[in-house]
């Protein structure tokens, strides 16, 4: 899961030209920020993100697995891939950008 949260960062980063977008992407890396003190590496903002991603790529993949069986390559790419790191995004980015009174009406699959 940091896998897939730590590429959507850089892929945010990459992408943020202007200066509100580049304010976005820096507080999405701060969430996910190591904390190399603590005892999993991990910042307590980095734990909470990561959990509220689980919980939606769980969901992603119960939505997948209702209409039928999960392809390998599927599964492979939800957990490893641009389809789970979307879905990462979007976890985090929804709370970050509604707590900066941004519309995330975008956002949505």
């Amino acid at each position: 899961m940091l896998k897939l949260a730590r590429h959507a960062s850089e892929e945010l980063t990459s992408f943020a030209q202007d200066r509100e977008l580049k304010i976005v992407a820096d507080a999405f890396a701060h969430f996910i920020r190591a904390e190399p003190a603590s005892p999993d590496g991990l910042s307590d903002s980095a734990r909470v993100v990561i959990a509220l991603a689980e919980t939606h790529l769980v969901d992603a993949i119960y939505a997948e697995l209702a209409l039928g069986p999960l392809a390998v390559d599927r599964t492979i790419l939800l957990l490893n891939g641009t389809p789970g790191a979307a879905i990462v995004s979007r976890a985090i980015l929804q709370p970050l950008l509604t707590g900066l009174g941004i519309s995330t009406t975008g956002l949505a699959e």
